[in-house]
């Protein structure tokens, strides 16, 4: 399934591989089989090359912001049809919950 051109969340960093030196980003839909790292990688973040280069945390810290990246979507999608069509329906309480939520998944 796609939308937007991507592939659909819930998304998750895996933990890190130290053998490997990197850490899988998986899109987790189990009743489609994907749920581990060789079914379903959305990307693989390592201290190999790249930004991370100096530490696993900052590789680890990458990996769960890319993995949040679906959620922080949703939530934005969700707040930008409020402002834009306030109807009331959508309350502020679960707004403002969805968009801690997708922030939290992105920075703890």
């Amino acid at each position: 399934k796609r939308e937007g051109g991507h592939t659909l969340g819930p998304w998750l960093a895996e933990g890190w591989d130290e053998t490997e030196e990197g850490c899988a980003v998986i899109a987790v839909h189990e009743e489609l089989g994907l749920c581990s790292p060789t079914r379903g990688m959305v990307a693989w973040v390592t201290t190999i090359a790249g930004a991370s280069f100096e530490s696993p945390g900052k590789a680890y810290a990458n990996a769960r912001l890319i993995a949040a990246a679906p959620d922080l979507l949703e939530a934005l999608k969700i707040t930008l049809n409020e402002i834009e069509n306030y109807t009331g329906i959508i309350s502020r309480e679960h707004i403002r919950n969805t968009v801690k939520k997708a922030i939290s998944k992105a920075t703890i």
